[in-house]
């Protein structure tokens, strides 16, 4: 899963998008290295738009704990 989330950084790293989400679930907002979990929002990880975060919980559904797509300024 870390290594999934560097490569959605590393492939967007730079551009800008039209919005910003996140991924919230029970155990926190999901973020990159080095912790999974953060109970931050400052350091959460940003998805390029909500198709990407939907993307990213179909293929880590089972590790994801009640996972929500929220809107990011």
């Amino acid at each position: 899963m870390l290594a999934r989330l560097r490569q959605i950084h590393d492939d967007y790293e730079g551009k800008d998008t039209d919005e910003g989400v996140m991924i919230v679930t029970f155990e926190g907002y999901v973020c990159g290295v080095p912790n999974l979990f953060t109970t931050d929002a400052e350091e959460a990880f940003c998805f390029a738009d909500r198709a990407q975060a939907e993307v990213f919980i179909a293929e880590f559904a089972d590790e994801l704990l009640n996972p929500q797509v929220l809107d990011h300024p």
